[in-house]
């Protein structure tokens, strides 16, 4: 038989812990509903200040930038003023506030001048870190940066070093001018958040301006260059048709002079320079460049005695700044050069140019050798003539 009283009272040792266990978990499952309850609320919290830091993101414009927030920040924190100091550039002394939002009844600090004087050792210890002042009275501040906060009507200030990159670019700046104002621990994270996202911003819409600047340097060096390259096109276009019409011309002409006269006139005016002038070999200085001395015969054949004290001065008196030279080879031989000439002033001959005289140069060579070759035929001819004129009059005795 089994006993009722024992079995009664198991029962109830099993009810009891049961009774206990269940409590227990019904305080762990009321800890975390609390806990899952915090979460979600610290998040709704933090919407805002994300959605706003958000807003800053949305240009790369610098002045959009601030002035998006300041006007975030105002409405985030409800102060009095809120204004972006910047530094001169590779200052922390000097600034200017670059951007505010500010209630009406409160002076505005805009594109107001600041000097910045370090408390203490003169670090820029007090500018790296957020500062948090609910009383600028009772805080340790140099005469000049009481009355300069005195002279904007600041009570409490909220202060948060914007860097871009390793330079500290500006201050952020919080100031509740009406009454003092205790900064709350979350207020100061969120501020140094902010600043930090702010300098963020601004460095990479510092980036983003100078890429534009650069890819506008490169369209405007790409535009020039393809104009360029168009002109020279055109401008070797040009040249080939003239070319082809000169060198239709002295190959229809068998005299030298002729030939030479028509080559310096037509190359002079394409190249648009002062002279174009084709330079013969005589025999002694036959492929020798000396013979660019044929230029001026006082110098290659001197008939007395001189000196020059001023090789600068001499080629001012023989009008000579700048040449262009091509050799003129006629088969094997150099028979001469032809040069281009500018006088008055100093001229980069282009490689077009130069190229161009070189195509002259061996036409030149070509017309002056065919030239050359009808006029030996013709000599031939002539002394043939003679000589059969010799033979028949011999036969006539």
């Amino acid at each position: 038989m089994f006993n009722n009283n024992k079995y009664v009272s198991l029962d109830r040792e099993i009810v009891e812990t049961l009774l206990q266990e269940v409590t227990s978990l019904r305080q762990q499952v009321a800890e975390l509903e609390q806990t899952v309850m915090a979460a979600p609320a610290e998040i709704e919290k933090e919407k805002p200040l994300l959605h706003r830091i958000a807003k800053i993101w949305q240009t790369f414009n610098w002045e959009s930038i601030i002035q998006t927030t300041v006007k975030e920040v105002s409405q985030i924190f409800r102060a009095d003023r809120v204004a972006i100091l910047c530094f001169e550039a590779g200052s922390c002394h000097q600034g200017k506030f670059v951007a505010e939002n500010v209630l009406p009844k409160w002076n505005s600090v805009l594109n107001e001048q600041v000097q910045v004087l370090y408390n203490g050792d003169d670090s820029e210890g007090e500018l790296t870190n957020v500062r948090a002042i609910e009383d600028i009275y009772k805080a340790q501040r140099s005469d000049y940066n009481l009355l300069m906060l005195t002279r904007f009507q600041v009570r409490s200030e909220l202060v948060a070093p914007v860097y871009t990159g390793d330079r500290l670019w500006g201050l952020l700046c919080l100031h509740q001018c009406g009454e003092q104002r205790q900064w709350q621990e979350e207020e100061i994270e969120w501020v140094s958040q902010i600043a930090a996202q702010v300098g963020t911003a601004l460095q990479q819409a510092e980036l983003w301006a100078q890429a534009q600047q650069r890819a506008g340097q490169l369209e405007i060096k790409l535009a020039e260059e393809l104009q360029k390259q168009a002109a020279e096109l055109a401008t070797e276009e040009q040249r080939e048709r003239v070319l082809d019409h000169l060198i239709a011309k002295i190959r229809a002409n068998l005299d030298i002079d002729t030939i030479i006269q028509t080559t310096t006139e037509e190359a002079r005016q394409l190249l648009q320079c002062d002279r174009v002038v084709v330079h013969c070999f005589n025999q002694k200085q036959e492929g020798e460049i000396a013979a660019l001395f044929n230029l001026f015969d006082f110098l290659a054949y001197p008939k007395q005695s001189f000196a020059v004290d001023d090789v600068y001065q001499l080629l001012e008196q023989i009008k000579l700044r700048s040449y262009c030279v091509a050799p003129i080879f006629v088969g094997e031989k150099q028979w001469g050069l032809l040069a281009a000439y500018d006088n008055d002033q100093p001229r980069s001959w282009e490689k077009g140019e130069i190229k161009f005289l070189t195509k002259i140069g061996n036409q030149l060579g070509l017309a002056l050798q065919q030239a050359e070759a009808v006029k030996e035929m013709q000599m031939q001819s002539e002394r043939l003539a003679r000589t059969l004129e010799r033979e028949k009059r011999l036969q006539l005795l």
